[in-house]
């Protein structure tokens, strides 16, 4: 269908240039002194008086002002259908993009749908190890139960959402599954994105488990076993991290503002890596004020909390797990 009307647009402009070329042609040969006789001689009039007849150029002037008409007209109507056309081509576009976004918005709701039923599965089947297996105590004698549970935990771990990744990891602490002593391990975990702000994860095992950007927001973190986990990136502001381990825990750009790190286990090595320690507790129960940058240079590690228990022996500092 374009090439059809493209070539009845092009037969029309040729037609148009050859009026204009003729006309030219025609007005040149008058400028120059030549008539060019139509066929009618002198006559006489009524009144008895001798008139030349016609000449070409007489009858020309007589066209001129349709031919101008009319090649307004193919102007304007060749204006209109290219408007016409763009309008055309616009509202193909918008269609284009309104079936595109429909059709994002599926897969995203099919996406949905797909890591809730995952996630609903894993509950399932854990629930099954915590019931029918006895997973609370049966790992300690049984390393498949123990496995299982783990491979279960990771592989769902990586489907899901930053929502769905915390749902996942309050039922495992809910369930006594990672506090210390863990019964899964989730060392390597992929909890990048996790939606944990508020949570109660005190004296969880969370030792190298990436947390890239986790939402740790009011976390209560107390006690908790953060050593060489990927921290960089998350938000842990008015975290809870008493006496939490954190040794080689990676803080680049985690966000510490006024975050509770008395009696942490910690370095300035760890410590000058993050975004903002403003208004943060130090292990030393000091208060920061300032960038992170101006901590002391690294030093030794701090001892670990202790309390002093009977008979004089030191205890509880988690240093031996």
């Amino acid at each position: 269908m374009r090439r059809v009307r493209g070539w009845i647009s092009l037969k029309r402009v040729s037609i148009i240039i050859a009026l204009v070329v003729v006309l030219a042609v025609v007005y040149s040969l008058n400028r120059a002194g030549y008539e060019l006789e139509t066929g009618f001689g002198e006559y006489v009039n009524s009144k008895g008086e001798v008139e030349r007849g016609k000449t070409l150029w007489d009858w020309m002037e007589l066209l001129i002002v349709p031919i101008v008409l009319a090649l307004g007209g193919l102007w304007f109507s060749q204006q209109a259908r290219e408007a016409e056309r763009k309008a055309e081509d616009r509202r193909s576009q918008a269609e284009r993009e309104i079936q595109e976004r429909h059709a994002q918005t599926e897969r995203e709701i099919a996406t949905d749908h797909q890591r809730e039923a995952a996630l609903q599965m894993y509950f399932d089947r854990m629930t099954e190890l915590l019931f029918e297996k006895d997973l609370l105590r049966a790992w300690k004698k049984d390393d498949e139960v123990k496995g299982i549970a783990r491979a279960r935990t990771l592989a769902t771990l990586r489907g899901l959402d930053g929502l769905r990744k915390g749902m996942l990891v309050q039922f495992l602490y809910e369930s006594d599954l990672i506090k210390r002593g863990a019964v899964v391990d989730l060392r390597m975990a992929d909890l990048s994105g996790a939606g944990l702000a508020w949570a109660n994860l005190r004296e969880a095992d969370l030792k190298d488990v990436h947390l890239i950007e986790a939402d740790l927001f009011y976390a209560k973190l107390s006690g908790a076993w953060l050593g060489g986990a990927n921290l960089a990136k998350a938000v842990l502001v008015r975290a809870d991290l008493q006496e939490a381990f954190l040794i080689e825990a990676n803080l680049f750009e985690a966000d510490l503002t006024k975050a509770n790190l008395s009696g942490a286990i910690v370095t300035n090595t760890e410590l000058v890596m993050a975004k903002s320690l403003e208004g943060a507790t130090l292990p030393n129960g000091t208060i920061h004020h300032g960038p992170p940058s101006l901590l002391a240079a690294p030093h030794h590690r701090p001892p670990s909390p202790r309390r002093r228990g009977a008979g004089g022996r030191d205890g509880g500092g988690g240093s031996d797990q």
